[in-house]
């Protein structure tokens, strides 16, 4: 089992006209997990969740204040079977 913690803080991600005009990305914590289970050399079992702590991904314009746009994605959960051809 892998299990991962990403922070980032916030960072410019669009250079205006002018100083009021920059978009930033806000800071955000991650967390994300996954497992395989190998149930033969070709067959894996495998669970995949990631955004863990859920996340919203937020951009603001100038100030932290001034929200500029905000994505709620959730928890995302994957479960399926690989089948290895090597």
């Amino acid at each position: 089992m892998l299990v991962s913690y990403n922070y980032t803080s916030d960072f410019l991600t669009s250079n205006g006209e002018s100083e009021q005009y920059n978009v930033y990305y806000d800071k955000g914590s991650y967390l994300d997990a996954n497992i395989d289970y190998y149930l033969s050399k070709k067959i894996v079992l495998y669970a995949s969740a990631n955004n863990l702590l859920n996340e919203i991904q937020r951009t603001y314009q100038r100030k932290p204040e001034y929200t500029y746009s905000s994505l709620e994605n959730g928890a995302r959960i994957q479960v399926g079977v690989k089948f290895n051809i090597y």
